[in-house]
């Protein structure tokens, strides 16, 4: 079985070569809404991880008294103005390993470069108050390769 977005690809390739794509009907789709305890577990250790994470990424909030209310959120997650989408991503890939995850890859990105569906950006532009924050994780854990954000 594969995700969705691999799917997609697969879809768009063959739909390409002329193949007619064919949606799974009743039964097929039922079961792919339908979580093993196995995978229910996997969803929890995800759950787990992302909440240590979060955790781990406040330990360097920075109090800023003069900042907008809007930016609270940002620095409830240890984002404050003047981080560079880079940096981010270096603290991501710095608090990923203490939740026992592997980064595989993250995004992290700003504003109009959020619109690059895979970055592509050299990771430069600069964190402000009102910033649109774009962050897309995939980790190894457990054998598996998940998808955050």
């Amino acid at each position: 079985m594969v995700d969705e977005e691999m799917c997609d690809f697969i879809k768009c390739g063959l739909g390409n070569a002329g193949f007619e794509i064919v949606r799974p009907m009743g039964e097929v789709e039922h079961v792919r809404q339908i979580q093993s305890e196995k995978e229910v577990g996997i969803l929890r250790a995800v759950n787990t991880g992302t909440v240590e994470v979060v955790r781990q990424m406040r330990k360097c909030e920075l109090f800023h008294p003069y900042l907008p209310s809007a930016t609270q959120v940002l620095l409830n997650l240890g984002l404050y103005p003047g981080l560079t989408e880079s940096q981010i991503a270096e603290v991501l890939d710095n608090t990923l390993p203490s939740a026992s995850f592997e980064p595989f890859f993250d995004i992290v990105l700003f504003d109009e470069n959020a619109a690059n569906a895979h970055g592509g950006t050299n990771g430069s532009k600069i964190l402000e108050a009102e910033t649109f924050v774009l962050i897309d994780v995939e980790l190894r854990s457990l054998n598996t390769t998940m998808s955050l954000g």
